[in-house]
């Protein structure tokens, strides 16, 4: 929101860069990085990957440009692409800085003895997936060749809300004289979440980690390395 054009160039022209150098070079596979901004606001849940694309953020224009790109390469030059829209990435080495995902954000502000800032009521839905999950979905598209020219849904397929996420953080540091603070709504933010992971798992994709586990592996990699 803050600089569109650079989103642009990034996501859109970065993503033409990467595969103007792969068709040049007669890269055999091209895995690439999209999100479930893609969507939009849902139009019916599950949300699967036929949901129709009308993103409402510039993030999400930008990377729906970047998939469309992906689209006429592999028409074009017959190259072999796939994509993957993640949602809602967190683990270890996640960007825990304003514009950061907000398992780390939470993180962050509770080892600095402040309370987490909800954007809304906390109420917003999402389907965190663990980096160490994402890594395995990435490996197995780029070593199926049935994944050429499909799309797939990168999302554990759990529920959980913000207000679960920061009760959650505040409860495994044992924080109880901090508590939840709210702000208003961001531009953009999707409030809800739902999502249909099966094409992605009757590739024989295996979404094994809890989110606990996960917030619990990111703690422990914050509490090491700040």
């Amino acid at each position: 929101m803050k600089n569109p054009r650079l989103d642009l160039k990034i996501n859109a022209e970065g993503t033409f860069n990467v595969l103007e150098a792969s068709r040049i070079h007669a890269v055999k596979k091209v895995v690439h990085a999209s999100t479930g901004s893609v969507y939009g606001e849902p139009v019916y849940f599950p949300e699967d990957e036929a949901h129709p694309t009308n993103p409402v953020s510039f993030y999400g224009t930008s990377k729906l440009a970047a998939e469309k790109y992906c689209s006429v390469f592999k028409n074009l030059y017959d190259m072999d692409i796939s994509v993957l829209r993640y949602f809602h990435v967190y683990g270890p080495r996640q960007e825990d800085n304003d514009d950061g995902g907000v398992v780390s954000i939470f993180i962050r502000r509770v080892l600095a003895d402040q309370p987490p800032v909800i954007f809304g009521d906390g109420k917003q839905l999402r389907s965190f997936t663990f980096v160490k999950d994402v890594v395995k979905a990435n490996i197995l598209l780029a070593t199926k060749k049935e994944t050429n020219g499909e799309v797939y849904n990168c999302a554990s397929g759990l529920k959980i809300t913000i207000q679960q996420l920061a009760d959650l953080v505040l409860e495994r540091f044992k924080r109880t004289d901090l508590t939840v603070e709210y702000s208003g709504w961001k531009p953009g933010d999707i409030r809800y979440f739902e999502i249909d992971n099966s094409k992605i798992k009757n590739l024989g994709m295996d979404f094994s980690w809890g989110f606990e586990d996960g917030v619990d592996e990111t703690i422990k990699w914050m509490k090491d390395n700040k």
